[in-house]
């Protein structure tokens, strides 16, 4: 976490240096433009979705040999909605210093595992929400298509701040009436990262000061370096600590192969270990967009 931080101060700092920079005559008269965008996205992920497959995998190749059968599994996702709101301040006549921010979230939930036998069922439900605010810096470029049109491209970088969270629960069921057992928990952890994006865009003229605006954008940006703290439940008795989140691959003696896992509350613990680093969440991918333009 302490590496992380040092990559991403210098950068804040560069930013606001940034903001200082730029000219004061450059949001006179009609010039200077606000732009305000919602719209979806589509993000990698990564760690999350592998940690899906891994719990999935092992949960039902362990109990296979019990006679448990899964007749529903954790699934995969990567959708998410996103707003943004940019000051555009021309630099000369083409070209714009963009100072933006947003939001982007990313989110599943009741996401569940359910394995059945003859004598049990054992079910597992996961709630996970990704939210990111950008704080960046850019440059764009505007070329008039017409006399109502207008195109647009655009590239910067900046911070992502970030946050994770899962809450969950398990559940044994015995068909033979006996008590089984129930846990829950939550954990919730932070984190800051740079993150760089790029895009295009078209603008429709409506009034002298009013356009509405369309546009697609990239962006690659995975965050890591979370941590934060949890809360675990076990039949009413609840245990609370710290943690960092880490990606971990591990092995088992008897099923020879490795499974994917983050150090989340109700992670398998205790096998050799193949791999193990810093969680990575992935908000790499692309987004679509739409909105308003005013020119002040």
């Amino acid at each position: 976490m302490g590496t992380a931080r040092k990559k991403i101060w210098p950068a804040f700092f560069l930013f606001l240096a940034g903001l200082w920079a730029v000219p004061a005559w450059a949001a006179d008269g009609n010039r200077f433009a606000l732009k305000i965008s919602g719209g979806i996205g589509r993000y990698a992920l990564g760690d999350i979705n592998s940690y899906l497959e891994g719990s999935s995998q092992f949960r039902k190749d362990s109990l296979q040999a019990a006679g448990y059968i899964a007749d529903r599994e954790f699934e995969s996702f990567h959708g998410g909605r996103e707003f943004a709101i940019s000051a555009w301040i021309p630099v000369s006549r083409h070209v714009h210093v963009i100072l933006a921010s947003g939001y982007i979230r990313v989110e599943k939930n009741r996401n569940g595992l359910n394995l059945n036998s003859s004598f049990s069922t054992l079910t597992n439900t996961f709630d996970h929400s990704i939210s990111a605010f950008p704080l960046t810096l850019g440059l764009g470029c505007t070329w008039p298509v017409s006399g109502r049109f207008v195109f647009y491209v655009f590239s910067g970088g900046g911070i992502y701040f970030t946050k994770f969270a899962e809450t969950g629960e398990a559940k044994l069921v015995l068909m033979s009436g006996l008590p089984g057992y129930a846990s829950s928990w939550e954990a919730d952890t932070k984190a800051a990262g740079l993150g760089c994006f790029g895009g295009f865009g078209l603008e429709l003229g409506v009034t002298g000061n009013i356009s509405f605006i369309a546009e697609a954008g990239g962006r690659f940006a995975k965050i890591s370096g979370f941590s934060g703290g949890s809360r675990f439940t076990f039949n009413n008795s609840a245990s609370e600590e710290n943690f960092d989140l880490y990606y971990y691959e591990f092995l088992t003696s008897d099923l020879k192969k490795p499974y994917k896992a983050l150090s989340l509350p109700n992670a398998e613990r205790g096998y050799p270990l193949k791999e193990f680093r810093n969680g990575v969440i992935d908000l790499s991918g692309f987004s679509l967009r739409a909105g308003i333009k005013f020119i002040l």
